[in-house]
């Protein structure tokens, strides 16, 4: 229950930050996707795209992977962090990073 709580809470909380950000943000052209992963470069749609990074996600920061967060694309994990601070803790994104390394390069 906490967590759907959590992830309500995320995805409320993410509305009026996005709004503000696609208002603002000019166009630009897809990137191509990273080789490798980390919580504070990588976007949230990169990583959810990556399968092995998705199910470090889902291993690291249970209650996180849900249908809202990918109203987040645009933004890193450490951004994110503020809208998810018990989801999101240092040590949690600590360990996504260690995990992510883990990713062999494609």
């Amino acid at each position: 229950m906490r967590i759907t709580l959590a992830a309500a809470a995320l995805a409320f909380a993410l509305i009026p930050a996005m709004a503000i950000a696609q208002s603002d943000a000019p166009a630009a052209a897809p990137a191509a996707a990273p080789t490798t992963f980390n919580t504070t470069t990588s976007t949230v749609t990169d990583i959810l795209a990556n399968p092995d990074a998705k199910a470090v996600l889902v291993k690291d920061a249970p209650g996180l992977v849900t249908d809202q967060l990918s109203m987040a694309g645009s933004m890193t994990l450490t951004a994110l962090q503020q809208y998810a601070p018990t989801l999101l803790t240092p040590a949690v994104l600590a360990q996504i990073d260690a995990d992510f390394a883990k990713i062999p390069a494609k």
